[in-house]
């Protein structure tokens, strides 16, 4: 399980995501990408049981020290404009894929 209390930095300290043995290769799209899902499910799941979202905050962290600050921000827009309510409190949609600049979906 995911020991949140072991990966929490000091306070006002950010570090570098640590290492996810999945994604090995330099090029760390897929590890944006995979974390901004996992964040977002985990939203939904501890939403809908009533539990804390506090666990979810490590993946919000990684994928926001990740991905580039356009992608994080045009996803936000995205998920503004379909009406899915704040951009950070909704789950994604899997019928729509995350897409990169120049339009290539990954």
């Amino acid at each position: 399980m995911l020991d949140v209390e072991a990966q929490e930095p000091p306070k006002g300290k950010w570090s570098t995501p640590p290492f996810d043995p999945r994604f090995p290769n330099q090029n760390q799209t897929r590890n944006c990408y995979q974390n901004f899902l996992d964040y977002h499910r985990c939203l939904k799941i501890r939403t809908r049981r009533g539990k804390s979202t506090q666990p979810c905050e490590y993946y919000y962290r990684v994928y926001h020290s990740l991905c580039p600050t356009s992608w994080v921000s045009r996803q936000r827009g995205r998920r503004a404009r379909r009406g899915e309510g704040s951009a950070e409190a909704e789950p994604a949609s899997r019928s729509l894929p995350f897409c990169f600049p120049g339009g290539e979906l990954e």
